[in-house]
């Protein structure tokens, strides 16, 4: 219905709205039968990050693989380093990854 009046935007919305409702719906099954915590703090903090870093890779003007390998790489420092300004990492979890991948 929507494709039709709005084309890629209404499709990507559409999209939006679908996952949105398996995810609410999934979310609410399985907090039900396993009770867990979420870290608020971080899940805003990695939002503010991921906003960040898609502000920054947009500026950017990707005219193939290779641009498209280097802003990759670029998009995950900036959303790593944001993560860290933010405490969104303790020191303990970046020593706990560092000794994961001095193995």
């Amino acid at each position: 219905i929507f494709i039709p009046f709005f084309g890629m935007f209404g499709a990507a919305f559409t999209t939006l709205l679908t996952y949105s409702g398996i995810f609410l719906t999934m979310f609410y099954k399985s907090y039900r039968k396993f009770k867990f915590d979420i870290n608020l703090k971080f899940v805003i903090k990695s939002i503010f990050a991921s906003i960040i870093m898609g502000f920054v890779i947009s500026l950017f003007k990707i005219t193939g693989l290779a641009a498209l390998i280097y802003v990759m790489v670029f998009g995950a420092l900036i959303y790593f380093l944001s993560i860290i300004l933010m405490k969104g990492i303790t020191k303990k979890e970046l020593d706990f990854f560092y000794n994961l991948i001095r193995r």
